[in-house]
């Protein structure tokens, strides 16, 4: 996952930071699905306060998102 990332932003490295709270329906979708791996991303600037009062997506990293998962997804292949 770290590679298909880091090709999407150019070579620049991901940074793990935990920011954020809960999605509840991760857990009803892992007790329908209890062999499955889940995997939530969410690539973004914190000054983009995504689900905060002044929420902002900037289309740059929603496309350079769609590209590191298709990435990944090819990866596992």
């Amino acid at each position: 996952g770290r590679r298909a990332f880091a090709e999407a932003w150019g070579g620049v490295e991901p940074v793990h930071m935990g920011v954020g709270g809960s999605i509840p329906f991760i857990s009803d979708i892992a007790a329908q699905f209890p062999e499955a791996t889940i995997l939530v991303v969410g690539p973004g600037d914190p000054a983009a306060c995504w689900h905060g009062p002044n929420e902002s997506v900037d289309l740059g990293v929603l496309e350079r998102l769609t590209l590191a998962e298709a990435l990944l997804v090819a990866g596992l292949g």
